[in-house]
């Protein structure tokens, strides 16, 4: 018995739908290498288990101070065990435990302490709100030492302007006593001006005596 053409079709639908769901069972289950190359990563990460920040830490604890780029530099230059690891997304350098003993050994060995002489880069949030604070501070001792001068300010200009009152006072009564003074003057002169025409004005007594004879 040959197969009808409904049988035919069902056939080819199957091998369709077999075809359609190859590829999307391929991208649901990872691959086997992609899964090694993980667990490779992963077990390489754990060798290297310190951060730029944790290995930062862990020597300000010990007492000594070490810069974030100091020790990013170590890295760069080979003088720590270190390699990239992706950090949220991000590339980064982790460093090895053997690494970072070796520096703190070499610190205790050659330096002191240095924890109490400045502050690291991580602790700068614990300072921002010491500074802030003492900022805030000093601005409200700003803004009353400002008051403060504004009011003494204020109070010599209203001395200083009576001051000028008065003095224009003075200087307006000295005015009117000079005036007073230079009318007197000018009087007097007045007064002898008209005294000399005067007495040039009089025909003297031997002119009158010779005109009788």
């Amino acid at each position: 018995m040959e197969p009808t053409y409904d049988d035919n079709e069902q056939a080819e639908q199957q091998r369709d739908s077999e075809q359609t769901l190859k590829p999307l069972a391929a991208l649901a289950l990872p691959s086997p290498s992609g899964l090694d190359s993980e667990l490779i990563e992963n077990n390489d990460r754990r060798a290297y288990p310190y951060s730029i920040e944790k290995a930062e830490a862990y020597l300000l604890d010990a007492g000594y101070v070490v810069a974030h780029r100091t020790l990013s530099n170590y890295c760069q230059t080979n003088q720590f065990q270190c390699k990239k690891f992706s950090s949220d997304g991000v590339r980064r350098w982790f460093i090895k435990e053997s690494s970072v003993a070796t520096h703190l050994k070499k610190l205790k060995r050659d330096h002191s302490p240095n924890a109490n002489d400045r502050k690291p880069s991580h602790a700068k949030s614990a300072t921002g709100n010491i500074s802030a604070n003492s900022m805030s501070e000093a601005s409200k001792d700003a803004i009353a030492s400002d008051s403060n001068e504004y009011a003494a300010t204020a109070i010599f200009n209203v001395k200083y302007v009576k001051f000028l009152e008065e003095q224009v006072s003075l200087k307006d009564s000295q005015l009117k006593s000079l005036q007073a003074q230079t009318d007197q003057v000018t009087k007097l002169t007045n007064g002898l001006g008209m005294l000399l025409l005067n007495k040039k004005e009089q025909p003297s007594d031997d002119s009158g005596g010779n005109y009788q004879t």
